[in-house]
Parts: structure tokens; C-alpha cells; sequence
């Protein structure tokens, strides 16, 4: 201690520090703020009001070591970046059944705003890039409690347009901790969950399931391209050989799954013409059964109908032989009700004629008694009674038979009215009819014409 107190590397507090080591008084934060370019003036505005400081907006400076030759040993994290495009080759020729993206509605040539905006350039979308593939959510924040210094971009920056230019990031160089592993598994766990790579009952989605098991693979070979490149940069910082060996093996079984599909695949254009031939085959079979049902449908009605036939004649039969037995216990009961009849009718005849005669009897008793007493009494206002009764009657019988002839006479014209009615009415039918052809065949004729003239429409114009 006493020899670096008094050696001339000694800092002297009394005189201004120089530029290297007043570097190493300020936060990394700061500086890398500081050493970026400003915005472009057309986005500047006022400052934020709100400000996080558990995430930086700006992307964190590189190691040192990528400023030396010892980036070599580390080609191994750069040469297989991860980028959005995803992992592994397009392998979506096993699709079964191929997608059909909706066709869109096709714009009218003639009109002239369309072939002006197809001369319109379009404004191209800058390509945005995130900094990491790990959702958010996973990300490990580290605060170092310093805010960082508002910066503006230059408008002649560099801005990466093309897709298949993706932006160069260099990997962390910083040892990791048994922390960081555990949370990267967990992180894998959760991904894969998310996506339900675990889930034996899955819905199917899609057209059919080999299209939700591309989708599967497609998504979990994204994670996995996450999880390999953090996992190979983690054993790389340790041991650059043995991160590189992993980084190699990576690659080569990459190689070995991305041989396997183009190598089956003459098989699975097989399998897909033997698919097709299965299906020619089994459509012919079920037209070979769906006739074969017919007939057998066909022969069964007829089968049916026959018996239904023979028991109907049967029935018939058994109904005609009933039907004549009973015709004759009717033919004679008949007669028998017939005699039965002709003695009852005698014998109320008989009675009729007796009633009729005692009535007469009585009648004449009874009138011949009334006179009797009516002229020994002298009872004058009964005999008056007696000449007015028969006055009454006399004119209530001639009323009766001037009625009886006025109502004939009316209901004579009445039938003459309704015979003169249902004649007009008749002839108001036929008239109808007849001026309802003459119309339907006049509009058939217009319909013939109009038919004509649009056909020569078609033809000429069209």
C-alpha cells in the first residue's frame, strides 16, 4: 500500500482527471445515450412526462470482445442469428389439402381513378425489428437506476427495408448465473405450454390435422431456434469450444431434419396418389352400392306391391262371397218384412176407419145435442154464435185459397227471375273464359316476342 500511495500513477485530486478516467466514473446507461445519434427532426417533440426506468428503449452496447480477434471464436452466435422469419425449411407439401387464400374483389379496368392509383407509388412500411424473439414477459430487467439521455436519429441513419437483410445483433458476453438456466427452462416450459405442444385433446382448427400439426411444429421450432441460441451463448461464455461444438451440433441435426421431408417426399407423393386412387376407388364402390341399394329398394317395393296385390284380391273375394250372403238373408228378410209390413198397414187401415166413423158418430151425437138444447133452452145467443162460427169459417177458407194463388203467383216470378239470372250469369262464365284465353294466348305471344328480342340482344350486343 505505501509504494501505490507514492507511486506516480497516483490520482491527484486537485487537478482535473483525465479523459480515460473519467470514463470510468459514469454509468454505462449514460454513456451509450450519449454515443448514439439523434432522431429525425420530423419526429421531435417535447420530452415524455412518463418515464420507465425498470426498461431501456435503446439497445444495450456490445462486449468488448467483439473489438478484438477473439470474435472468431464466437463466429459461431453471429453466423446463426436469431431472426422473426422462424426456423427450419418450409415443409408445408405435406399439407393435405392445400389453403385457398379468398380471392379478392377485382377492381373495373375502365374506370380511370383505378388506373391512376396502379401509376401511384406506394409508401413503403419500414421493416420493424424487434430486439429479442423472447416474449416480453420473460425478459430479466436489470435497473441500474439511471435514466437515459434523450437522443435524436439522424435522418441519413441506415434503415433496413429488405427482409432477407436482418439486423446483426452481438450476443451478451456476461457470465450467467444458475438463475438465468432455471428461468430459461422456465421460459421454455411456458412456451411450450402456451402453445399447447403438451396437450394430447386438441381442437382441430384447421382443415385437417396435418396442417395443425405443421402449425405445431412451425411454432415450436421458433421456440426451440429461442432457447438453443440463448443456450449456446450461456456454454459459450464459459467455453467458446464448447459452445462452438454445440452450435455444431445444432446445425448438423438442423441439416438432418431439414433432409428428412425433401427425402420423403416422393414417398408422400405417393401416399397422396394412393390417396387418390383409394378415393376413386371407394367413390366407385359407394356408386356401386348406392345402385345396388336402389334395386335392392326397388325389388323390395315390387315384392310389396305383389303382396299387397294378392291380399287385397283376397280381401276383395271374401268381401264379394259376404256381400252375396247377406244379399240373400236380405232378399228374404226382406219379403218377410214385406208381409209383416202388408198385415200391419190392414190392420192400421182398419183402425183408421174405425177412429174415423166414431168420430163421426160422436160428432153428430154431439152437434145433434147442442141443437137439441139450444132450441128447448131457446138460447139465442148461441145460435147467433153458431152462424157467426160458420161465417168465419167461410171467409177464413177464402182467404186461405186468395193467399194460397197470390203466394203461387209471386213464387212463379220469382222462379222466372232465377231462371232469367242463372242464364246471365252463364253467360257472363263463357264470356269470361273466353276473354281469359284470348288474354293468356296474347300474353304468350308478347313473352314469345320478348324472349326473341333478347336473345338478338345477347347476339349482337353481348
Amino acid at each position: 500500500l505505501p509504494e501505490i500511495r507514492n507511486s506516480k500513477n497516483q490520482v491527484d485530486k486537485n487537478k482535473p482527471l483525465p479523459t480515460s478516467l473519467q470514463n470510468d466514473f459514469l454509468p454505462d446507461d449514460v454513456l451509450f445515450a450519449l454515443t448514439q445519434p439523434p432522431p429525425p427532426r420530423d419526429k421531435l417533440g417535447p420530452a415524455p412526462k412518463l418515464r420507465n426506468l425498470n426498461t431501456s428503449t435503446s439497445r444495450p452496447i456490445p462486449s468488448n470482445v467483439w473489438n478484438y480477434k477473439r470474435r472468431d471464436k464466437f463466429k459461431h452466435l453471429t453466423n446463426s442469428t436469431t431472426c422473426i422469419c422462424g426456423a427450419g425449411k418450409d415443409i408445408s407439401f405435406l399439407y393435405d389439402v392445400p389453403l385457398t387464400n379468398p380471392t379478392l374483389e377485382r377492381p373495373d379496368n375502365i374506370d380511370g381513378s383505378v388506373i391512376r392509383n396502379d401509376f401511384e407509388e406506394k409508401p413503403k412500411q419500414p421493416l420493424q425489428l424487434p430486439d429479442t424473439l423472447v416474449p416480453e414477459e420473460y425478459h430479466i430487467v436489470k435497473n441500474k437506476g439511471v435514466l437515459g439521455i434523450e437522443f435524436h436519429e439522424d435522418k441519413y441513419s441506415t434503415h433496413i427495408e429488405d427482409h432477407e437483410k436482418h439486423l446483426m445483433v452481438f450476443p451478451s458476453m456476461k457470465p450467467t448465473s444458475r438463475y438465468e438456466v432455471l428461468q430459461l427452462k422456465k421460459v421454455l416450459d411456458d412456451l411450450l405450454e402456451k402453445i399447447g405442444a403438451n396437450d394430447t385433446d386438441v381442437d382441430v382448427r384447421g382443415p385437417t390435422q396435418m396442417h395443425n400439426l405443421l402449425e405445431l411444429i412451425k411454432k415450436e421450432q421458433n421456440i426451440y431456434n429461442v432457447v438453443f441460441h440463448e443456450l449456446i451463448r450461456q456454454t459459450s461464455v464459459e467455453c467458446a469450444e464448447r459452445g462452438e461444438l454445440l452450435a455444431t451440433l445444432r446445425k448438423k441435426y438442423s441439416d438432418l431434419l431439414n433432409r428428412i421431408p425433401s427425402q420423403i417426399k416422393s414417398l408422400h407423393e405417393e401416399v397422396m396418389a394412393q390417396r387418390a386412387l383409394d378415393r376413386r376407388l371407394t367413390e366407385e364402390l359407394m356408386r356401386f352400392k348406392t345402385t345396388i341399394s336402389i334395386l335392392t329398394s326397388e325389388l323390395t317395393e315390387i315384392k310389396e306391391h305383389d303382396i299387397r296385390v294378392t291380399k287385397e284380391a283376397q280381401k276383395a273375394q271374401e268381401d264379394l262371397k259376404y256381400a252375396l250372403s247377406e244379399a240373400q238373408k236380405n232378399a228374404s228378410l226382406l219379403s218377410e218384412y214385406h208381409d209383416l209390413y202388408e198385415l200391419q198397414r190392414q190392420r192400421l187401415e182398419q183402425q183408421v176407419s174405425t177412429l174415423t166413423s166414431e168420430r163421426e158418430l160422436w160428432s153428430t151425437a154431439a152437434y145433434s145435442l147442442a141443437m137439441k138444447v139450444t132450441e128447448e133452452c131457446q138460447l139465442t145467443t148461441a145460435k147467433r154464435l153458431h152462424v157467426s162460427e160458420k161465417a168465419w169459417a167461410k171467409l177464413a177458407h177464402h182467404f186461405t185459397i186468395l193467399l194460397s194463388d197470390k203466394d203461387t203467383e209471386l213464387l212463379t216470378i220469382i222462379q222466372t227471375h232465377v231462371e232469367d239470372w242463372r242464364d246471365l250469369i252463364e253467360d257472363f262464365n263463357l264470356a269470361l273464359k273466353q276473354r281469359e284465353g284470348d288474354m293468356k294466348d296474347n300474353l304468350s305471344s308478347i313473352k314469345t316476342g320478348i324472349e326473341r328480342w333478347n336473345q338478338d340482344f345477347h347476339k349482337t350486343c353481348l
